[in-house]
């Protein structure tokens, strides 16, 4: 962000949603409108295996360092990885594409198939032209089209997005207007195509007497796609750089430097070497890749001056000929004084270049003044950015990248102050072009504290606050208002004893979604689909939570949609350790009773609302773990008691689900000799979900559990384990429909010492007795844990074995006999290789 690398964290600059890639800034950063973020990335679209080389060598000669290094990866068309290679599947991709992807026909004739995402084709006139689209059916007459869509841009597809059903999206043909398509979306698959790219650099680096020399020469080899030979391209590129020696003169230390780039505008980089800078001042409106020449040309030479830290001067002079369509200069200027208490910085950059038929010109400045003291620093800054796109003839206005000016007055702490504060205010007017003029889009005015007292090891404190009012102008004038803030803190006099925790406030927003259930390998799911109204088609009311390994089929995707809401965010976390000194172990009666009491909690609280309406939650999630220890580290025996509970709430399309699970427990532990133990534990706790868009799959659970267990260590080797678990689960609502659940288990597990491999093994026998709804509904589901009334059998184990080079073998096998329906066998293997 404006040439500054981020940090990330919820105590840092910026956190990630991965599931819906979406990057949320904490308080500490002011985010506007015009604010230059770049953000990079990787993936790996696994189309294709992929071979990769490099290697590097370098050698001492002299006064020069010489080196050489190759890279090299291909991919193997013949066997992609996303799709089967049909000869008119790899006809179409030896067509040529400028982008790196291809856009093949996605449709297939698979015939009917009830409850499936099955498209009917059709067609109509519009206009007096015969149009052929697709469209969702349940017909079996007609409905045998298996389709794929892709994302095309808004204004380049004939569909749009219609529904979300459990087997997918459903799409909608939209009739083009004029010829021109209203859609966003296309009936195609896009296939990324293979590549292969290869880079082989040399070069050196010479000191002499403090002077430097740098050169640097590669060539490429690419091949954009393998199914099109002829679209290899070869290219050269070469850099020379010196650095001179530092020479006094004025009391100052006076340095030159110069750097000369060129290459061929086909050159294909591995990695972006050119500073984010760089690619951001010579952005075209439209970019400017089809109009480089056949060389790229750039340069720059630089003079220094240092005095020390606070008094310097350096001045660049750039320039960049890419042929007559993208060529021009750019300067850059930078200074920094000190007159007593007073110091100042400022830097400017200033470019001036042919981009196509427009020219484009940045004014890039800040200026600093601070009045140093040893309590207290006021000070004045100022920026400025400035870009405009002018008519290459007659200097008209034609657009603009930013246009913005910003003024901040602030007080911030001295030099020999306990810990660091400071306190701004900043004023910023934004301009946009309209009509070939400028004319204000917004203004800006901002307080923002922040407050960092002095840390030890025993407590700290940070403290960020800001509020922000946005006037927009136009024809709809809104202010705007923002409050963002964040403090956090911990306190811990001594070993045993420490509390942190932290709050933070901000505007931002909310997206609304919606979801999906896509069948996956059978274990690596969620869900399971019941057909609870037998008429063979999967409705999202049908998908419930699976519990046994052979239901989870199919899995749960949040997809998002367009629809922001804006809301105002709360986070919140509270950790807390107690226990006595270690000294009151050894101290008086009393102090020895109370060394063997601990605590340990913690609480976890994320809430957004409508800005709008802060009483209508969008998303919550808030966790409780508390959980107080009597005799925790003792041998002989131990007590401990607590709660756990999780509650969250997502603002869905179909409105708001929300789920609770919470209990209190208590656990008693007592060894009778080396070789025995005996633990009790009681539970007491419900469950709910609620969703009142979903008839019957909105429930209230509260559960009452006893589960004495032995634990019997028959050997260095062997360890056998016998329980019985008591459960009684009724309707918070009904408390009349309850299932009671008798369970006796015993388990035997094996560890050889020091040995990479375990065996585990176990068999329940479950009695069920169940007053309450029909059998085969979600609650019943529940409340049965999957099972029958009567009796029922589990058996299983599973073994895993470690090897010395970091491959592990997972085997598990689990069966179950559920009341008047037989024995259910599932089991799965896993190779798993870590390096």
């Amino acid at each position: 962000m404006e040439g500054k690398q981020l940090t990330r964290g919820w105590d840092g600059d910026y956190i990630i949603d991965f599931n819906t890639a979406e990057i949320t800034f904490t308080p500490q950063v002011q985010v506007t409108s015009a604010l230059p973020i770049r953000i990079e990335y990787e993936y790996v679209d696994r189309s294709y295996p992929r071979v990769i080389v490099a290697g590097k060598a370098s050698q001492n000669v002299g006064n020069w360092t010489l080196w050489a290094q190759a890279y090299r990866h291909q991919d193997d068309a013949l066997r992609p990885f996303a799709f089967s290679l049909t000869p008119s599947l790899q006809g179409a991709l030896s067509e040529p594409s400028s982008t790196g992807i291809l856009q093949v026909p996605a449709q297939d004739s698979v015939g009917f198939s009830q409850g499936a995402l099955i498209y009917a084709k059709k067609d109509t006139l519009v206009s007096g032209e015969v149009y052929a689209f697709y469209q969702y059916s349940q017909a079996p007459a007609d409905a045998h089209w298996q389709v794929s869509f892709s994302y095309v841009g808004n204004g380049q597809g004939d569909y749009v997005l219609a529904q979300s059903l459990p087997q997918g999206r459903v799409y909608t043909w939209v009739p083009p207007v004029d010829g021109t398509s209203q859609g966003n979306y296309a009936a195609v698959i896009e296939v990324p195509l293979p590549e292969k790219r290869q880079i082989v650099s040399a070069g050196g680096r010479m000191t002499n007497n403090g002077h430097q020399f740098d050169i640097e020469m590669a060539t490429s080899d690419y091949v954009g796609n393998l199914y099109l030979p002829d679209s290899k391209m070869q290219a050269f590129a070469g850099w020379l750089a010196y650095q001179s020696a530092t020479k006094e003169v004025f009391q100052y230390d006076w340095s030159v430097s110069t750097n000369v780039e060129s290459r061929q505008s086909q050159f294909q980089e591995v990695e972006r070497y050119r500073s984010v800078e760089f690619d951001r001042f010579w952005r075209g409106q439209k970019g400017i890749d089809s109009l480089l020449g056949s060389y790229d040309h750039w340069g720059k030479i630089r003079i220094e001056g240092r005095k020390d830290a606070h008094r310097y001067v350096w001045a660049e002079q750039g320039g960049r000929y890419a042929g007559v369509n993208v060529n021009g200069w750019e300067q850059a200027f930078g200074i920094g004084q000190q007159w007593g208490a007073w110091q100042g910085t400022g830097k400017m950059y200033l470019l001036n270049g042919r981009l196509g038929e427009s020219i484009s010109r940045w004014r890039n400045h800040t200026w600093e003044v601070v009045r140093r003291g040893k309590k207290m620093q006021p000070g004045y800054r100022f920026r400025e950015e400035f870009q405009a796109f002018e008519n290459l003839n007659r200097g008209s206005l034609l657009g603009s990248n930013m246009n913005w000016q910003q003024h901040e007055v602030f007080v911030q702490s001295g030099d020999s102050t306990i810990g660091t504060w400071k306190v701004a205010y900043t004023y910023r007017i934004d301009k946009t072009p309209a009509s070939q003029e400028w004319i204000h889009d917004s203004e800006t005015q901002a307080v923002a504290v922040n407050w960092d007292p002095i840390t030890s090891t025993t407590y700290g404190l940070n403290l960020v606050g800001q509020y922000r009012r946005l006037k927009t102008f136009g024809l709809e004038r809104e202010v705007q208002p923002f409050l963002n803030g964040q403090v956090r803190g911990y306190w811990e006099p001594y070993a045993g004893f420490r509390i942190q925790g932290g709050y933070a406030t901000q505007t931002s927003r909310e997206l609304r979604r919606e979801f999906v259930y896509l069948p996956v390998p059978l274990g690596q799911g969620t869900h399971t689909w019941q057909d609870l109204n037998n008429d063979g088609l999967q409705s999202l009311d049908e998908f419930l939570e699976a519990i046994y390994f052979n239901e989870k089929e199919y899995a749960r995707f949040f997809v998002p949609t367009t629809d922001y809401i804006p809301a105002q965010g709360h986070n919140g976390d509270l950790t807390l350790s107690l226990a006595s000194p270690k000294s009151w172990r050894t101290g008086t009666m009393v102090q020895r009773l109370i060394s063997r009491f601990s605590f340990s909690g913690r609480m976890e609280y994320r809430h957004k609302a409508d800005i709008a309406s802060l009483d209508m939650p969008l998303s919550k999630v808030v966790q409780h773990m508390y959980t107080v220890y009597i005799n925790r580290g003792g041998l002989k025996w131990g007590l401990e008691t607590g709660y756990l509970g999780q509650e969250s709430l997502q603002q869905l399309s179909q409105g708001p689900e929300s789920f609770l699970n919470g209990h209190y427990f208590t656990e008693g532990r007592w060894s009778l000799n080396s070789s025995n133990s005996l633990v009790v534990r009681y539970e007491k706790g419900n469950r709910s979900r609620i969703a009142d868009f979903w008839e019957g799959q909105s429930w209230q659970l509260i559960h009452h559990q006893w589960k004495p267990e032995w634990r019997w260590v028959l050997n260095k080797q062997w360890r056998l384990v016998g329980n019985y678990r008591w459960q009684n689960t009724q309707e918070a609502q009904l408390p009349s429909h309850f299932a009671r659940i008798n369970e006796v288990q015993a388990q035997l597990q094996w560890q050889p010492q020091e040995a990479a491999q375990s065996l585990r093994g176990h068999i329940s026998y479950i009695s069920l007795h169940y007053n309450g709804e029909d059998l085969g509904q979600p609650i019943s589901y529940r409340m049965l844990e999957g099972l029958q009334p009567g009796s029922n059998w589990r058996i299983g184990c599973d073994w895993t074995q470690t090897m010395p080079n970091g491959l592990q073998l997972i085997f598990f096998y689990d069966a179950r006999n559920v009341s008047g329906t037989g024995w259910i066998h599932s089991g799965n293997a896993q190779v798993a290789w870590v390096f």
